[in-house]
């Protein structure tokens, strides 16, 4: 990084800025390369800053326990940013292996009573839930990322509804790897206009505030298998609606890998509700949040820390055991 284009904004040159003097809320952006950071400053223009960090990409591999370093890297640009950046609004995005650093710094963003105005993820999802509105850009010939073209339309949409408040995704041409070329980076730059302008002129989001107080009623599990959950719902503010949502997924206690975003209707008065365990061995951390539509997660700081644990193994112990 201290050979990236930019003023460094750290010690190290870890984090650095391109259009220092723009008057808009800065972008800070996720990038696999080092050539991408100065072609997308140059084309958003003087007057939009431009912060830069790096992915892992070529540094760490795709493996089991990815997501663990991932979350490391958001956490200390998060430490960093959030140090030497004054004002509480910004956007904040990343392209292909960028997008797991740049949900980590959004979640910390967030939690310090940051505002982002709109998360922009290219090619790849965010793994976990998220309180601000997510833009989800996906290439015309990415057969491999686009759901669209794999004929998941429907159930993205779904899992979306459950993880982000308003998203919308947005197709731009070209494949995975194109997207920084001359000819479709112009595309990019005016689709991430059209977001940063939309998030600027939207109404705020007034939605009810609910709590969850839930525990699983089984510590060791089957693959696959059916786990009980009792749920307490308390509505701290606004009305509750006659559904609520109750979305979930399972995040490895050792490597911190999200495993299935799911989520089933909760009519008002139930007292728990049903959630199918990881197909994988090992301990999993189960994350429930409730979902209001278009509000997306509800009382998303409340919702991170996991309710419960459980052991998915062969055997057939069964002890309620709290995380």
């Amino acid at each position: 990084m201290s050979k990236w284009a930019g003023d460094p904004l750290d010690e190290r040159g870890l984090v650095r800025i391109l259009n220092p003097n723009g008057q808009r809320p800065p972008l800070i952006w996720c990038f696999n390369a080092e050539h991408e950071f100065p072609r997308l400053a140059s084309l958003l223009g003087d007057d939009q800053p431009l912060i830069g960090i790096r992915s892992l990409h070529l540094i760490a591999r795709l493996e089991p326990g990815r997501s663990a370093l991932d979350v490391r890297m958001g956490d200390h640009y998060a430490d960093i940013l959030l140090d030497c950046l004054d004002g509480g609004l910004s956007f904040i995005g990343g392209n292909c292996q960028g997008v797991g650093v740049a949900a980590q710094l959004t979640a910390r963003w967030s939690l310090a009573g940051r505002t982002c105005k709109s998360f922009i993820a290219l090619e790849v999802e965010p793994s976990f839930p998220l309180p601000c509105p997510v833009a989800l850009l996906f290439g015309a010939e990415s057969e491999l990322f686009n759901p669209y073209l794999r004929g998941e339309e429907h159930s993205a949409k779904l899992r979306w509804e459950r993880m982000f408040p308003r998203p919308a995704a947005h197709i731009v041409p070209g494949g995975h790897g194109t997207y920084f070329t001359p000819g479709r980076l112009e595309t990019l730059v005016s689709t991430i206009k059209s977001i940063r302008a939309a998030a600027e002129n939207g109404a705020p989001l007034d939605a009810p505030r609910i709590r969850l107080t839930a525990r699983p009623s089984e510590a060791t599990v089957l693959p696959g298998e059916e786990v009980s959950v009792d749920l307490q719902i308390d509505v701290l503010s606004g009305h509750m609606p006659e559904v609520l949502q109750v979305a979930y997924f399972w995040r490895s206690s050792e490597t911190r890998d999200p495993f299935q975003v799911s989520g089933q209707p909760v009519m008002r008065g139930a007292s728990g509700i049903m959630v199918r365990a990881p197909s994988f061995p090992g301990d999993w951390d189960l994350i429930l949040y409730p979902v209001v539509f278009p509000f997306g997660p509800l009382c998303w700081s409340d919702h991170l820390a996991p309710v419960g644990r459980v052991r998915v193994s062969d055997a057939t112990m069964l002890t309620p055991e709290l995380a």
